[in-house]
């Protein structure tokens, strides 16, 4: 428990607040780990509508393949066409999450150039004609 890591570990002891505190942790650890669940929840959800679209992707090569067996596909371009479309399957989220990732860094270059760029400048530090009397602390 994070009690043990504390120093007033003696404290809560002689104050009988074990159990409070107690509470206490586990609900602060439970605040820190909602980001992470969360993050968690949304994987699974974006996996859980990815895998069914890689399903039919395989299913839609498997089919041109059956169709065009020997006419249109030969053997080793079949076992080709299969292991990249089960390749695409694992790549796709990855680059998705990617291209997301960069998305989200652009905006903050936009927001910094805008910032740069577009915000009104400050005065200067030191103005001549209002600087105080030389005798002034």
């Amino acid at each position: 428990s994070n009690i043990c890591r504390e120093s007033g570990l003696s404290v809560v002891r002689s104050f009988h607040e074990i159990p409070s505190q107690l509470k206490l942790s586990s609900r602060l650890i439970a605040e820190q780990m909602r980001c992470e669940n969360t993050q968690w929840y949304v994987m699974m959800w974006y996996y859980q509508r990815m895998e069914p679209m890689g399903a039919l992707l395989v299913f839609f090569v498997s089919l041109f393949v059956a169709i065009g067996r020997g006419k249109i596909v030969t053997p080793s371009t079949a076992a080709l066409a299969l292991s990249v479309s089960l390749e695409m399957i694992g790549r796709v989220p990855a680059v998705l999450r990617m291209m997301t990732e960069i998305t989200v860094e652009f905006n903050s270059v936009e927001r910094v150039f805008e910032y740069v760029n577009e915000l009104p400048r400050e005065a200067p530090a030191y103005v001549e004609g209002r600087r105080p009397p030389p005798d002034w602390p």
